[in-house]
């Protein structure tokens, strides 16, 4: 494949989302609803689905000064951000959904928020972004809360939406990953790692806590 062991690492973090996706059954030309984007999962998120086919990610952050950097790598309209910031969970569906291609809703949610991501906003945006689904919409949670999240029930059984978990990925999804990369499908020449000597463990964690990214992660490297 031409990568380096190292970058190769990130495959570990692919599969991830990658799972979330094959469980999600992502069609291609579907567009996907990733919260969020600027955590290690979710930015990995954006590339596997658009590897997979989809025809946009709705790419939501809490600020859209972080998510216009990450809408620049991609071709114009591929990636939309939306940003939660100051917004409530109407105000957020309305945001979702003007976001999707003429309005008409997403047909994926792909949850990956970190427990430490929604701290005083109750996890207004997990029912703003099912909400925003189109009708026969999935929503797939695999996100760190241990928290409640109310859902509306009516909405749900009369707009025929599937809310289901998923945790990591199943055994047929790495080969199958493999395969996305082999044939350049997906590309890992985004991603980047700070390499470290394993004799350098602690700086390795250390850095680990705060240079962490949805492209940037911190490797240990045998180095003679």
């Amino acid at each position: 494949m031409g990568y380096s062991p190292a970058r190769l690492t990130w495959i570990n973090t692919l599969l991830v989302p990658y799972g979330g996706l094959l469980s999600g059954a992502l069609q291609p030309g579907e567009t996907v609803i990733v919260c969020f984007v600027t955590g290690h999962f979710g930015g990995a998120a954006i590339d596997v689905a658009l590897a997979m086919g989809a025809g946009r990610v709705v790419a939501v952050g809490r600020r859209m000064s972080s998510l216009e950097k990450i809408q620049s790598g991609y071709p114009k309209g591929k990636v939309v951000g939306v940003a939660t910031e100051g917004l409530d969970e109407t105000s957020l569906k309305d945001a979702l959904r003007k976001a999707t291609p003429r309005g008409l809703g997403a047909d994926l949610y792909l949850d990956l928020t970190p427990a430490s991501a929604a701290e005083g906003q109750k996890w207004i945006h997990i029912p703003a972004a099912i909400s925003a689904l189109k009708a026969n919409g999935r929503a797939v949670l695999m996100g760190g809360t241990s928290d409640s999240v109310s859902l509306s029930y009516s909405e749900l059984m009369t707009r025929n939406i599937t809310v289901k978990g998923n945790f990591m990925c199943d055994g047929t999804a790495p080969a199958k990953m493999i395969r996305l990369i082999e044939m350049g499908n997906l590309s890992l020449s985004r991603f980047h790692n700070i390499e470290f000597d394993f004799k350098d463990y602690e700086r390795a964690i250390d850095e680990a806590t705060t240079k962490t990214a949805g492209d940037c992660g911190v490797v240990l490297v045998y180095k003679e």
